[in-house]
C-alpha cells in the first residue's frame, strides 16, 4: 500500500504570494511523491500564507496546528510523510521550540522529509547526525529571522527618532480623513518603487465626517444610534467595509490621531510616548475631552435604540425591591378598539419571569422627577467638586519615569539583564496605567459636574425632540449615579418611592402618587418630598430597608388620601 504524503507550506512575507513560492513547494512535493510511489493527499491544503515561522504564529493557529492537532488527534496514520521545501519551513523559532515541534512528529510515526537544497528524510529511528542536520536547517533559519528582525528593529527605531526630531513620516498608512498630496514614486536601488515626498492634508469631507461624529457623541448618542444617522444619512464607509461599524466609530472616537497624534506600536504595544503635531488635527482637545466624558459615562448605562422617545433615565433606573435594574417595556391594555399601549418601567427580572411585575409608567416618572430636578440648586447636591487627583497622579507618574529612566541606564551601561528587564517592563505598564488615570483625572476636572447639571436644568422644558432628549441623558448621566426606585401598588393606581443619588453621594428622595384616569375622573399625578411626606430617610440601595420603606409610604398614602377627602 502506497504511503500517504501530507505537503505543508509556508512563506512569511505578503509579497511572495506575487511570486512562485507556492507553486515551487508544491512542485517538489509532487516530483518527490512520483519518486517515492506515494500518494499525496489533496483533500486537505496545508499552507500558511504570509505567516511569520519566526514568530510562531503558525505553530499556534495557523495550518501548521491543524496539521499538529490531526497527528495528535489520530486522524493522520503512522508511517505518513510530511514534505515541506526546507526545515525552516516547518519551524524559524528559537532551536528548543523547533526542535519540539519536530521530534514531536517524529515520535508520532510520521515522517519528516526535507526537499531542497538537499534531501533529508528524518524518522524516529534515525540517527543523531541525520537528526543534527534537520535541526541545523532550523536553527540557521532562526538565525537568519533574529538578524532580520533586529535590523528591522533598529530602521524602526530610527524612524521612530526622525519622527519625533523632524515629523518625517514613518508609514504611508494614515487614518482614514487623511491623504498625501504632491507625492511621487521613486526607484529604489533593490529594483522596487517607494513613495517619496509630499504632505499630508485632511479630506475635507471625512474631516467633517468626523467632527459630525464628535458632535453626537458629546450630545449623547451612543455607538449604535452614530452608525444608525450614518446609515439614514447614506454616508457610505471608507475603505472596503460595506457598512459603518461601532467598534471603528469607538476608534474614531477614543483614538488620539483625531488630535494629530501619532502612537508607534512595537509588537502590537505602544513603543513609548506619542508624537503630538504628527497629523493635521481634525478636533481640538477640548472637543475630544468632552467626548471622553460622555463615552465614559454611558459605559455599563446603554440605551436601547429605537424609533420611540429616549428614555431620560435609561441605564441609571434600580429597584429597591431586587436590587437589579429597571427597564423600560411597552405595557397593553385593553381589548379590541380600545387596546392601548403605554411605556413602563419595571423591575429587569419580571420581563424573565422572576418575581412579581409592578410597573409604573414613564411619563409620568419621567415629569415628576424633572420637575424636582428643575428645583434643585447644583451647588447643594454636587457641593464644591472634591479637589481633583490630577496632581497626585502626575506626580506619582514623574516618579515611574524616572525609575525607568534608571533601569534603561542600567541597561546600556552593564548589558542585558533579565532582572533588570522585567523590572522595566513593569514600570512601563505602570506608566501606561498611571497615564490614562491621569488624562482621565484631567478630562473630569476640566468639565465639573455642577455646570453639567445647571445645563440639564435649562433642557428640560425643551426635551422634546429626539436630539435635546439625547442631549439631557447625556448630561443626567454626568451627574446621578442612580435612580433607585420602589414601587407600591394601591387600589386607586400606584405610588413609586424615588432616591436619586448624585455624584459625590449626596441623595434626594421623593414620592410620586399616582392615579390613572377612570369613569367619571381624570387621571392625575403628585410628588413630593419625603420630608414633606413625613417619611423616613432610608438608603434605597440596602434591600433589607425595602420592606421597612413599603409599610411607612402605605401610611403616608392613607394620611394623603384622607388630606383629599
Amino acid at each position: 500500500m502506497a504511503r500517504i504524503a501530507y505537503s505543508y507550506n509556508r512563506y512569511s512575507s505578503p509579497q511572495q504570494s506575487d511570486g512562485d513560492s507556492i507553486r515551487r513547494q508544491t512542485a517538489l512535493a509532487r516530483a518527490w511523491c512520483e519518486r517515492n510511489k506515494a500518494t499525496l493527499d489533496t483533500q486537505t491544503t496545508y499552507e500558511d500564507r504570509g505567516t511569520s515561522g519566526f514568530r510562531g504564529k503558525h505553530r499556534e493557529s495557523g495550518m501548521l496546528r491543524r496539521f499538529l492537532d490531526a497527528v495528535e488527534q489520530g486522524h493522520i496514520p503512522r508511517d505518513s510523510v510530511l514534505l515541506i521545501e526546507n526545515m525552516d519551513r516547518l519551524s524559524r523559532e528559537k532551536p528548543v521550540v523547533g526542535v519540539n515541534v519536530l521530534t514531536g512528529l517524529l515520535l508520532s510515526g510520521v515522517r519528516v522529509v526535507q526537499l531542497a537544497p538537499d534531501e533529508i528524510e528524518l524518522t524516529e529511528d534515525s540517527d543523531l547526525f541525520s537528526l543534527f542536520r534537520g535541526q541545523m536547517s532550523q536553527a540557521r533559519g532562526h538565525d537568519e529571522s533574529k538578524t532580520k528582525a533586529t535590523r528591522m528593529s533598529a530602521v524602526w527605531g530610527e524612524r521612530q527618532r526622525q519622527a519625533r526630531d523632524t515629523g518625517e513620516r514613518v508609514t504611508t498608512r494614515l487614518p482614514g480623513w487623511l491623504e498625501v498630496r504632491g507625492s511621487h514614486i521613486a526607484k529604489m536601488p533593490n529594483g522596487r518603487a517607494k513613495v517619496m515626498g509630499g504632505k499630508v492634508h485632511l479630506v475635507p469631507a471625512r474631516a467633517k465626517l468626523v467632527r459630525e461624529m464628535f458632535r453626537l457623541a458629546t450630545a449623547g448618542y451612543g455607538l449604535s444610534l452614530i452608525v444608525r444617522d450614518l446609515a439614514d444619512k447614506g454616508v457610505k464607509p471608507w475603505g472596503r467595509a460595506e457598512a459603518w461599524s461601532k467598534a471603528y466609530v469607538h476608534k474614531i472616537l477614543t483614538g488620539r490621531s483625531v488630535l494629530g497624534e501619532y502612537q508607534p506600536m512595537k509588537d502590537d504595544e505602544p513603543n513609548g510616548e506619542p508624537i503630538p503635531g504628527y497629523y493635521p488635527a481634525v478636533v481640538d482637545a477640548d472637543t475630544w475631552d468632552r467626548a471622553q466624558v460622555a463615552i465614559g459615562t454611558r459605559k455599563g448605562k446603554p440605551g436601547r435604540i429605537g424609533q420611540k422617545a429616549v428614555a431620560l433615565f435609561s441605564g441609571l433606573l434600580m429597584s429597591a425591591a431586587t436590587g437589579e435594574k429597571m427597564l423600560v417595556a411597552n405595557q397593553s391594555r385593553g381589548t379590541g378598539k380600545n387596546r392601548q399601549k403605554r411605556r413602563v418601567i419595571v423591575p429587569a427580572g419580571s420581563m424573565e419571569g422572576r418575581g412579581k411585575s409592578i410597573s409604573f409608567p414613564l411619563d409620568v416618572f419621567e415629569a415628576a422627577v424633572l420637575s424636582r430636578l428643575q428645583e434643585i440648586n447644583p451647588a447643594d447636591v454636587l457641593g464644591s467638586e472634591p479637589e481633583g487627583e490630577s496632581a497626585t497622579l502626575a506626580a506619582d507618574l514623574a516618579r515611574v519615569k524616572l525609575s525607568m529612566d534608571a533601569l534603561t541606564t542600567d541597561l546600556e551601561e552593564n548589558g542585558d539583564s533579565p532582572a533588570v528587564l522585567k523590572r522595566l517592563r513593569e514600570k512601563e505598564a505602570a506608566h501606561a496605567a498611571l497615564s490614562r488615570k491621569l488624562a482621565e483625572a484631567r478630562v473630569t476636572e476640566k468639565h465639573p459636574k455642577a455646570a453639567a447639571l445647571s445645563e440639564a436644568r435649562t433642557l428640560i422644558d425643551a426635551a422634546s425632540d429626539e436630539p435635546t432628549r439625547l442631549r439631557l441623558r447625556q448630561l443626567l448621566r454626568d451627574t446621578i449615579e442612580a435612580v433607585w426606585v420602589l414601587t407600591v401598588p394601591r387600589s386607586s393606581g400606584r405610588s413609586a418611592a424615588v432616591q436619586i443619588r448624585f455624584a459625590g453621594g449626596a441623595t434626594r428622595d421623593y414620592l410620586i402618587d399616582y392615579r390613572p384616569a377612570r369613569r367619571g375622573r381624570k387621571g392625575d399625578w403628585s410628588v413630593a418630598s419625603f420630608g414633606s411626606a413625613t417619611l423616613p430617610e432610608l438608603d434605597f440601595s440596602d434591600r433589607t430597608q425595602a420592606a421597612k420603606l413599603e409599610k411607612g409610604i402605605t401610611k403616608a398614602l392613607a394620611k394623603l388620601d384622607a388630606a383629599r377627602k
